[in-house]
């Protein structure tokens, strides 16, 4: 089966950060915590994906109703155009795909949370490897000593 061109950019783009990922991971430990990371982003996008399913039709109705309630408010701002009087607020065909529309772009936003997360709990710790590089310890400890000699001195 073929990609679509949204999963091959995808795939393109998790390549490209494991790649900038694996310059910045110093070692095991960081790449257990990376782990870590996935491992948790994954059973919270499982976790969403089954409670959506099962809170489906509760979410569905909760969205209708307020469809529903926005559409049989009263907007005070501006008079309604001829064409409005003509139209029914109340067409249950376009009420029920935008109860739909709503419940999925919620689910959407809460996945997009969640991988968003799992990308800012990735870039702290690369961030902290970048602050504190372990190559430069030993430079560190050098600089540090020899400095402390040079107060000495004084």
């Amino acid at each position: 089966m073929k990609q679509s061109i949204t999963q091959q950019l995808e795939n393109a783009y998790a390549r490209a950060t494991m790649q900038a990922e694996a310059k910045h991971l110093r070692g095991a430990n960081d790449w257990q915590r990376v782990r870590e990371i996935q491992s948790d982003s994954a059973q919270a996008k499982q976790a969403e994906q089954e409670t959506f399913r099962a809170d489906y039709d509760a979410r569905l109705a909760d969205a209708r109703e307020a469809v529903l309630n926005e559409r049989a408010a009263r907007h005070y701002t501006h008079p309604a155009p001829q064409s409005a009087a003509k139209q029914d607020r109340f067409n249950k065909d376009q009420i029920e795909r935008q109860a739909h529309l709503r419940v999925h772009n919620a689910h959407q936003k809460t996945m997009a949370k969640i991988d968003q997360q799992e990308r800012r709990d990735v870039k702290e710790l690369m961030q902290k490897n970048l602050m504190y590089p372990t190559h430069l310890t030993p430079l560190r400890k050098q600089f540090q000593s020899q400095s402390q000699q040079i107060k000495r001195e004084r």
